[in-house]
C-alpha cells in the first residue's frame, strides 16, 4: 500500500472513530402537531410521528412515544424551536438524550434540533 493510500484509509477511520456516538431518539423529518408549557416551566414538543433511532423506554411505556420534554427555563432554544416550527409548519430534525428527567418516567428529554 503506498502512502497516500495509507493516508486516505486513516483519514477515513479517523473520521469513523471521531463520529459522535448517540445513543436516544431522533427524527430526520418530522412536524411539530404541539407544543405543551406547563405552569412549573415544564414542557414538550409532540410530533407527528413516534420517535425513532434509540427512544428512551421511559415514553416508550408511557404513551409518550411521538414527544420530546424540556424545561422552559433552561429550554429557550428548544421553545423557540417548537413554536417557529409549528408556525411555519417547517419540518424539523431532532434528537432525545435518551433518559427521561424532565416528566420523570414519562417523556425522554429534548437534547437538538434543526428546523428544515
Amino acid at each position: 500500500m503506498n502512502v497516500s493510500c495509507l493516508s486516505r484509509a486513516l483519514a477515513a477511520l479517523s473520521m469513523i472513530v471521531a463520529a459522535p456516538s448517540f445513543a436516544g431518539a431522533a427524527l430526520s423529518v418530522a412536524h411539530v402537531v404541539a407544543v405543551r408549557v406547563d405552569a412549573n416551566g415544564m414542557g414538550m414538543i409532540i410530533f407527528d410521528q413516534p420517535l425513532a433511532g434509540t427512544p428512551a423506554a421511559c415514553g416508550q411505556s408511557s404513551g409518550y412515544n411521538n414527544a420530546l420534554a424540556f424545561n422552559a427555563t433552561t429550554g429557550k432554544s428548544a421553545l423557540a424551536l417548537a413554536l417557529s416550527a409549528k408556525a411555519t409548519g417547517s419540518a424539523v430534525e431532532v434528537y432525545g438524550t435518551g433518559a427521561c428527567g424532565t416528566y420523570g418516567a414519562w417523556v425522554e428529554d429534548y437534547s437538538y434540533g434543526v428546523i428544515r
